[in-house]
């Protein structure tokens, strides 16, 4: 979000997830595209490929709807925004950030977004009977 208004806001709720469990142990986060590879050639799959796409701070869609968005989990093992936002901000923060974004959503103001995706092609072996 840049130099927004809400950053405070933003950097208390992004600690809930940080606190939710260490990064380590997060079954969706303590591997990297190495060890994609490495489990399927593990597997026994063939001609193992991998094309790996890293997003940093690029022009992203605008945000369609906050409140919808605020039921949204970024992944199945942590809470949603909502339930972060209501465990890291007051009453008056929340309403803060819930001005500042529908406000945002209102004139379709474009985000920007990080993300890195995996994807990976294998071939199963020919199995002799």
């Amino acid at each position: 979000m840049g130099d927004s208004p809400v950053n405070d806001l933003i950097a208390k709720v992004r600690d809930v997830y940080r606190g939710t469990t260490e990064e380590t142990t997060r079954p969706m986060m303590n591997f990297d595209e190495r060890d994609l590879v490495d489990s399927a050639v593990t597997a026994g799959f063939e001609a193992v490929e991998l094309d790996y796409r890293a997003q940093v701070d690029v022009p992203a869609d605008p945000i369609g709807d906050w409140e919808t968005l605020k039921c949204v989990a970024p992944n199945p093992l942590v809470p949603t925004y909502s339930e972060a936002i209501a465990a890291a901000l007051t009453d008056d923060e929340r309403e803060r950030l819930d001005t500042y974004m529908t406000a945002l959503a209102a004139a379709r103001t474009p985000t920007r977004r990080t993300m890195a995706t995996a994807f990976l092609r294998a071939r199963r072996p020919h199995w002799h009977r």
